[in-house]
């Protein structure tokens, strides 16, 4: 299994082989296509308390804390009990000023196909703003309508 960055973290010529369009005959990056796979997509604002989510999802720490990384997708996958769970750290996709370009989030789409089977809204319960209550209108306007219905709400407290 590999365990990957975003694909603005990769050079140009390897981003279009890491992803899989829709309705082509590539597999997603070194992941199968079956009923135990889960694909699962963390959104908030709060980078480092996103990071520490997605490392304990899998069990171990991957996922960058470095504020170099916040504006990049970075995904990494792993097994969890015995099921194959690839896990996608977005920048802040419901911050309008930082949302990825429409490129990116074309390969985003790619990647978390056939899913995103799982959206985790991460939040900080102690700073629980305007921004993160209007959250899930913002994800009906990025994922389409009725895509809120399927958010799981996380509130995580970072690591100490």
């Amino acid at each position: 299994m590999a365990d990957g960055s975003g694909p603005s973290s990769q050079p140009e010529e390897d981003q279009d082989s890491s992803f899989h369009r829709r309705g082509s005959k590539r597999e997603p990056p070194e992941m199968f296509l079956g009923k135990d796979e889960l694909r699962i997509v963390l959104l908030g604002s709060n980078a480092d308390v996103k990071a520490f989510c997605g490392n304990t999802i899998l069990g171990k720490k991957v996922f960058s804390e470095s504020p170099s990384h916040w504006n990049l997708f970075e995904w990494h996958d792993g097994m969890v009990l015995e099921r194959c769970v690839m896990v996608i750290n977005t920048p802040d996709l419901l911050d309008p000023i930082h949302c990825p370009e429409k490129q990116d989030m074309e390969r985003f789409f790619d990647l978390a196909y056939p899913g995103p089977h799982a959206l985790l809204l991460v939040l900080k319960p102690e700073t629980f703003t305007d921004l993160e209550k209007e959250a899930l209108k913002l994800i009906n306007i990025v994922f389409g309508a009725g895509a809120s219905e399927y958010v799981i709400i996380v509130f995580m407290h970072e690591e100490q």
